[in-house]
């Protein structure tokens, strides 16, 4: 079965045929010698910048039978192979998935420990809910934080830009069921030189159509934003990083189009796929019409045994009709009528000849696959990569985070802090989420939240139809809420309760204090998620604007690593980790220290986590850029008196209800209240007074000075709010005052342009009333001039001259005059006088003229 021919399968334009005839032999030794002629792939790893838009890095890729074309599909005269045309490009494009994925050199196991212990896997489920391709789905879920802070930022961008297509220029972005990871494996499959399944060749076909759908519903809005705006514009800009990904898409409308007039929707191969096909399944249609009339005339039933035509009947009687094939059982055989030998030959021979030609077709149309497979690899790539984006941009909206702004490491204060100077006020504030909430609370609370009022409206939808049913039936006995209780009904979770953190000056080392189940660990975790977040591509939950360093890495010491079958205690296996995340810390990482100090003597415990914290706030390798640390230990909050590089934090605790509020106090030192908590829950005052006693005096001082400095905070607190208050009054009276003002201004401006329009009024009508009457007076005198002539004719001219006289030196005529216009041989009235012309009534006639050539009139 040649693909030399009028038609080929592939529908691609047919080449120089060879003269070499194809023969059904060589089909069979085809997959033999396919794998002495495919081109194998390099072995060594390709590294590239993951979001640049520049094609990819060429393979150097070895290539037999004479370099041959990877383009071609038909039989080669060389070395008689035509499974060999299927080939690999020389040009080999990066998966998707090195995209989001870091290599073991590049992510440290203290830094991969890090991502479990702050349940990054969880956050990256959460996220991986909004996709809408398996094999973006895929992609999310295995998620890693970029390494550098280029690809951070790139990253960011990409969000943001299609943030904005949904949000703002409302792009509707609909993947429509995109066969990703079918298309996938049959890219791969391809790649390597196998024959595609029918399946698999409409996977690439519905793949390529959904990717030109999704380009043209994005690069629409990018070139109508760049044709409003301007290439330099910041909108123009701001979608640079999805018209960089989705127009360079080649959607190969002729694949596409050639695998849809090849195979069906139902995944079969059809007739008019090829010549060869259609003649195939043509004959193998009429045997078999031919040997059902055969094997229908015969006794018993009609039946298949071994692809062959036959009947079952009595085992007795089976030697009188035809061939037994085989026992069924109950004394019963399958026998092959002797008429139907031949056919069931030929129908076999046909059934051969209709694999073959489906073979050929699909070999056909993977090698026309395999030629593009850049191509076809590019726009899989951009299909799973919007994906990946666009659930990340929606994860973001749905938890209402903000774009976080990149902060650098204010050195200077670091510098001057190590003399005892205070720092750079243009420097603080390089940290700061305020009403920052932990990610996976908040989208734990909020999916909760979202289900209870899809069973609240399902709830009052449903009820009354079921209500109405049970009346009917006499069977409402009680009410529908009392009937559809749930007695055993999960506790709802807790709604978060947001915190604000925010680092400023020379601190480098925060010491969080306060009582067990108080938050201090869900501060770390929350800060550490954040930051992971901001260098994924993912926006945080705090309020804006939020503020993080280009942290280089996230590392954490948090739980508990007791291990007995590693013969490790509870304080041995934070030393461990400890020492295992200082071999990955640097200057600009995030180490996260949980209960420092733990687990052995409490003054050993305490001078160990003091010269740890003291070591690290050094920077350098196995120092940090920012640490933050819980403990117990309430000496280690006495650092910050000592060095600037300092700051305590607490854990707030009501006294009062003997419950934290998961507020975070900053500059204050926490308590454990382990004696307020035993007096107020009732244990005996001898007890209480004893444990007071054996704390010592000093403890007892400390613990009083923790309480004075509280009370203060306190005061400083309430101050500070009477304080905001006021300047939010004056701030309202200060925008109302402005807006009286501008009120006023306003108003006086209406007016003065009310009065000057009043004045033009007046003007315009008193110039119209002069105008008209100097009309009338012209109108009056021209009458008078031909009634006092008559016949009598024209006045003498000594007469004329007497009327008029030589104009006085600085004369100038204005409206109303008499004149005489000797160059008119008359008298008139000035209507208008305007620099050096004026406009004169004579009789019936208006005329403008010059100054010097009117004379007045006596």
């Amino acid at each position: 079965m040649s693909l030399h021919g009028a038609q080929r399968p592939c529908g691609l334009p047919t080449p120089q045929a060879s003269p070499r005839v194809t023969t059904r032999s060589s089909l069979l030794t085809a997959p033999c010698c396919a794998r002495r002629c495919t081109l194998s792939r390099s072995s060594l790893p390709l590294r590239r910048n993951p979001h640049a838009a520049s094609a990819p890095a060429r393979r150097v890729v070895p290539r037999t039978c004479a370099q041959r074309s990877a383009s071609s599909i038909v039989s080669d005269a060389a070395c008689g192979c035509r499974r060999a045309r299927r080939l690999e490009p020389a040009r080999a494009t990066r998966d998707i998935a090195e995209e989001y994925s870091t290599t073991d050199d590049e992510l440290g196991p203290a830094a991969r420990d890090a991502l479990r212990l702050l349940g990054w896997a969880d956050l990256c489920r959460d996220v991986a809910s909004f996709t809408s391709t398996s094999r973006g789905r895929e992609i999310v879920q295995r998620m890693l934080p970029a390494t550098t802070q280029v690809e951070a930022d790139d990253l960011m961008d990409e969000t943001a830009a299609v943030d904005d297509l949904e949000t703002i220029h409302a792009v509707m972005i609909d993947f429509g069921g995109i066969p990703t990871a079918e298309a996938h494996a049959a890219l791969r499959r391809a790649r390597a030189g196998g024959v595609l399944q029918p399946t698999q060749l409409h996977a690439i076909a519905q793949m390529l159509a959904g990717a030109q759908r999704l380009q043209r519903a994005t690069m629409i809005a990018c070139r109508r934003v760049r044709d409003e705006l301007g290439h330099k514009s910041d909108a123009s800009g701001a979608l640079a990083p999805v018209s960089r990904r989705m127009e360079p898409i080649s959607a190969q409308p002729q694949l596409v189009s050639s695998i849809s007039r090849a195979i069906g929707e139902d995944g079969e191969v059809r007739d008019s796929a090829s010549d060869e096909l259609r003649g195939a399944r043509s004959r193998l249609r009429t045997l078999q019409g031919r040997l059902k009339s055969v094997v229908g005339g015969s006794t018993g039933e009609a039946t298949t045994y071994n692809g062959r035509l036959c009947r079952v009947m009595p085992t007795a009687d089976a030697a009188s009709v035809g061939l037994v094939l085989g026992p069924a059982g109950a004394g019963m055989s399958y026998v092959e009528p002797r008429a139907a030998v031949p056919l069931n030959e030929e129908l076999q021979a046909a059934a051969q000849a209709v694999s073959a030609a489906e073979t050929e077709v699909l070999m056909g149309l993977s090698a026309a696959a395999a030629a593009c497979s850049q191509d076809l690899t590019q726009a899989l790539d951009a299909v799973v990569w919007l994906d990946a984006t666009v659930a990340r941009a929606r994860y973001s909206r749905w938890l209402d985070a903000v774009r976080p702004e990149t902060t650098r490491f204010p050195t200077s204060a670091v510098a001057k802090a190590r003399k005892g100077g205070a720092g750079d006020d243009a420097e603080a504030g390089y940290v700061r989420l305020r009403g920052l909430r932990h990610p996976l609370l908040a989208a734990e609370h909020k999916r909760w939240r979202e289900q209870e009022q899809r069973a609240e409206k399902s709830k009052s939808a449903g009820g009354r139809d079921l209500l109405k049913r049970l009346a009917a039936q006499g069977l409402a006995r009680a009410s529908f809420d009392d009937a559809t209780d749930e007695e055993d009904a999960p506790e709802p979770p807790v709604e978060p309760v947001p915190i604000d953190i925010e680092i400023s000056g020379p601190v480098r080392c925060v010491v969080v204090t306060g009582p067990n189940t108080g938050g201090k660990t869900a501060l770390l975790k929350a800060l550490g998620l954040c930051a992971l977040m901001a260098r994924s591509g993912l926006y945080v939950p705090a309020s804006a604007p939020a503020r993080l360093p280009a942290f280089s890495n996230v590392l954490a010491d948090i739980g508990d690593e007791q291990s007995l079958s590693s013969s490790l205690s509870t304080f041995s296996g934070h030393l461990s980790r400890i020492q295992a995340l200082r071999a990955e810390s640097d200057s600009r990482s995030l180490v996260l220290l949980d209960e420092v100090g733990t687990g052995t003597d409490p003054a050993e415990g305490t001078a160990l986590g003091a010269a740890l914290l003291q070591r690290l706030v050094k920077g350098g390798p196995g120092g940090a850029g920012l640490s933050l640390a819980t403990t117990h230990m309430g000496l280690l909050a006495s650092l910050k008196y000592n060095d600037p590089r300092f700051e305590n934090a607490s854990v707030e605790f009501d006294a009062e209800k003997l419950a934290p509020t998961y507020r975070v106090l900053w500059g204050v030192p926490g308590r454990s209240n382990a004696i307020a908590i035993a007096e107020r829950l009732g244990m005996e005052g001898g007890v209480i007074e004893s444990a007071r006693d054996r704390m010592g005096r000093a403890a007892r001082s400390v613990l009083a000075l923790t309480e004075e400095l509280e009370s203060a905070r306190l005061e400083e607190e309430e101050l500070g709010a009477r304080r905001e208050a006021r300047e939010r009054e004056a701030a309202a009276l200060k925008a109302q005052v402005s807006a009286l003002k501008q009120r006023a201004a306003q108003h006086e401006r209406d007016t003065a342009a009310k009065g000057a329009r009043a004045m033009k009024k007046h003007l315009n009508k008193a110039l119209s009333d002069v105008r008209k009457a100097a009309r009338t007076a012209a109108a009056h005198a021209a009458n008078a001039d031909v009634a006092g002539t008559g016949a009598a004719g024209a006045p003498a001219p000594a007469a004329a001259a007497a009327e008029q006289s030589a104009p006085a030196k600085g004369w100038t005529p204005s409206a109303g005059d008499a004149v005489s216009v000797p160059k008119l041989r008359g008298r008139g009235t000035v209507i208008e006088a305007s620099g050096k012309q004026v406009t004169v009534q004579v009789g019936l006639m208006t005329a403008t003229v010059k100054v010097d050539e009117v004379l007045p009139v006596k």
